[in-house]
């Protein structure tokens, strides 16, 4: 019974230690994935109306319909860079979580986590269904990057 007892410590410590390294590396993965989430949305906040894209979808040049309709062209842009500011924010908090909460290896911090791969999930479906794929693509990326993430920290919180 002892050597199997030495045997389990053994191995416990060192799996213990690879569940270590496991929540290490799922925190700082959630740090680049929150900042990669944040330059994106810096990146939408400080670009113009893609002129290409609307006139794609609708067959009116961007310039023509801002002039005939100023005010739906105002409400656009500043649709647009709401979302710009919202996935900004969403990064902020995953940065936020990444660099305080998550350093605890609590199990509640890395359930709260679980908002940023349903939420770029939903930001993908919205874009997929729309037809920007693009962008679609790649939220869709982080969503599935960013929950397989969270999934190893919740795994290696206990």
């Amino acid at each position: 019974w002892r050597l199997t007892g030495c045997l389990r410590a053994g191995f416990g410590s060192i799996f213990g230690h690879m569940e270590e390294r496991g929540s290490v590396l799922a925190r700082r993965s959630v740090l680049v994935i929150g900042i990669l989430v944040v330059l994106a949305g810096l990146y939408i906040l400080s670009s113009p109306v893609d002129a290409n894209d609307f006139e794609d979808a609708t067959g009116v040049a961007w310039s023509a319909f801002e002039v005939a309709n100023p005010e739906p062209a105002s409400y656009l842009e500043r649709e647009a860079r709401l979302l710009a500011v919202s996935f900004a924010g969403l990064g902020i908090v995953a940065v936020s979580l990444a660099t305080t909460l998550l350093k605890s290896g609590d199990r509640t911090a890395w359930n709260l986590t679980w908002f940023l791969p349903l939420t770029l999930a939903g930001a993908a479906a919205v874009f997929l269904v729309s037809g920007a794929g693009g962008l679609g693509g790649f939220y869709g990326v982080a969503a599935v990057a960013s929950g397989v993430v969270v999934l190893i920290g919740v795994r290696s919180a206990g």
